[in-house]
Order: C-alpha cells, then structure tokens, then sequence
C-alpha cells in the first residue's frame, strides 16, 4: 500500500495487515466490504485485553480465590441470563428487517453486542485477565475497561442469512469446525486454570502464555458468535491471535508508546464506525468530496496499520502514531462533509 492519501479510493481486501493474517482469515477479509477492512485488524469483530503488570495474589489462592470471585459475579450472571432470555427472543424478531432491507437494527445490534460484550468480560474477571471488577453496562466505544470488544457493523446484510431457520441452520453447519475445536480448546483452557493460579500466587504477574491461550479462547468464541447471530456476515478465521500490536507483547517500544497507538487506533476506528453506520448509502457516490476524504482517511489509516506490523522500534510506533492521527483528522473531515452533504440535501443519518 502507497503512504500517499488518495492513491487509490480504498485498500484492497485483505491488503493492510497482509502480513498479520493466514490464508483462512484473508479468505474471509475478502467477504468484507472495503469500508470495513481498515480498523477492524483484519475481521470485523476483535477482542482486545490490556495486560496487567501485577496481578492480585489473593485471587490465586487455592479456592478461596475463585469462591470468593465467583460469588460476586453472582449479580452479573443473573443480569447476563435475564439479558441472554431477551437476546434469544430477540431473534425471533430482528430477522424480519435484515430479510426486507439488508440492514440490522439498530436497537438490536446494539443490545446483542453489548450481551456478547458483558458476557466476555465477565468470564476475563473470572479466568483472572483482569483483576478489574467488571461494569454494569452493556459497554460502549468509549469506556476505558481492559477488556474491549468491538464488532463494526456492515453497511449491508447479505439477506440469504435471515432467512428464517434455513440461514440460521446453515450457519451451524458452516461453523461445526470452529464449534468442535472451541470444544477441545475449552477443555484445554479449563484444565489450565489448574495452572495458572501457580505463577500468579508466587509472582503476583499473570503469565503471557495465559493470555495467549484464554484470550485467544475468548477472542475465537465472540467471532463465532457474533457470526451465528449475524451481527458479521464474514466468517471467523481459524485463528486466536489478534494483530501483533493488539496483544500488547510482540511489537517492540514501550508500554505508554503502544497505548498511545492504541488511543489512535481507536479513534479511527470509532470515527469510521460511526461513518459506515450513519452514512452508508453515501459511500457509494466516488465524485463526492466526502467520500474522497474517507477514501484518504483509510488509505491512511491502512498505512499507520502496516508501520504496526513492520515495528521494530520505538520510533516506527510513534511515526504509526503520527500516521493514525493524520488518518482520524481526515477521517473527522469526511464525517463533516457528510453531515453537510446531507443538511444541504434534506436528508438524514441513517444510524
């Protein structure tokens, strides 16, 4: 991909993190359209957990530990089954406007993922990612919780999977790898938690390798999920990795300059959320100054994403800083061009 803004009007599929991703995940990036592939890390929906540098001991004692635990998030597991009721119900309803114009409600997508989002930080408390207490709230893109999912929804729906019981039963075959490898991988992650205690009650710091292997669990059952119930059209990869940044270990510099990149990251991608969820049927006008901007904003962003895979040092991740915030400008100009697009045509957002 060029650095140069406005060299092409969008990356190519699969193109901004090339290096990051296997052949099963760029098969599946290529189902996207181009307007999501910028700040999604590759697929549309990804886990995020900031690493802490010490651990609570207290947690780790042997039963103790997680009665204790477990006990508190009683309160959260009665919300999350009285919201999981509502969730399934839910389907009975937000098929109808996915099958007669493409499109997933609002409320509804909203309600779902943030039940996927609750549930996941829920079980991080637990397995011990985090020693934060979790919220709540069904979340939002700007809370500062070291667990953040976000799942950035498609402009268009392909219809064929609303179609009652048959799209629904036809994704369950679909997903029968992912569903009997998440089995195994449950299993494993299970069997761990007999293990990881250790580390954590000796040396107050939660291994790396745990991270890799429960995170990597939590990450792989969202993507499944929110496919099952459509809030992606793209089908998971067959990976528990996020991109070499997100994970918060291998990519070199230091803790502050990776969380600075983070911020930006995250900036563009609520900038660009919010774009392809108010604005959509605008993006498809190439003439439009707004969509120019866009186009320049991703192509940007695109470029920041490839100084990421590449960084072997401190200085790459601040000139991928300088190169996201140079994107989230654009980005922003292109919302305003937007809004005055559509004042000066009579119309309105249509998120």
């Amino acid at each position: 991909m060029t650095d140069q803004p406005g060299s092409q009007p969008f990356p190519s599929s699969g193109e901004t993190l090339a290096g990051a991703l296997n052949d099963t995940a760029r098969s599946a990036m290529a189902t996207l359209p181009p307007s999501l592939t910028a700040a999604s890390a590759g697929y549309p929906v990804q886990v995020t957990f900031e690493t802490q540098p010490r651990a609570s001991r207290f947690w780790a004692i042997p039963l103790l530990g997680y009665t204790i635990k477990y006990l508190i998030l009683i309160p959260h597991v009665i919300a999350l089954s009285a919201l999981g009721c509502i969730v399934v119900l839910l389907q009975f309803i937000a098929w109808v406007p996915v099958l007669t114009t493409g499109r997933y409600p609002d409320w509804a997508y909203s309600l779902l993922a943030g039940t996927i989002r609750w549930g996941v930080r829920i079980q991080a408390y637990a397995f011990g990612l985090t020693d934060q207490y979790p919220p709540f709230t069904l979340g939002n893109r700007a809370d500062t919780y070291p667990v953040q999912v976000t799942i950035i929804p498609h402009p268009r729906y392909n219809r064929a999977w609303a179609v009652p019981i048959a799209g629904f039963l036809v994704k369950l075959i679909l997903l029968i790898p992912h569903i009997f490898i998440l089995y195994v991988f449950g299993s494993v992650v299970g069997f761990l938690q007999y293990v990881l205690w250790i580390p954590v009650l000796f040396t107050g710091t939660y291994p790396d390798w745990g991270y890799d292997m429960v995170g990597g669990y939590l990450r792989w059952s969202v993507r499944v999920t929110a496919y099952l119930y459509g809030l992606t059209d793209a089908y998971p990869p067959f990976q528990m990795a996020a991109s070499p940044l997100q994970d918060g270990r291998t990519v070199a510099g230091s803790i502050a300059q990776r969380e600075a990149v983070l911020a930006a990251l995250s900036a563009c991608d609520d900038q660009v959320f919010e774009i392809v969820r108010a604005w959509a049927p605008d993006l498809a006008d190439d003439a439009s100054p707004a969509r120019q901007a866009y186009a320049d904003g991703l192509a940007l962003l695109g470029a920041g994403q490839d100084l990421i895979e590449n960084a072997r040092s401190e200085a790459d991740l601040r000139t991928a800083e300088v190169r996201l915030k140079a994107a989230h400008q654009r980005l922003q100009t292109a919302r305003d061009l937007f809004a005055i697009q559509a004042t000066e045509g009579g119309t309105s957002p249509t998120g």
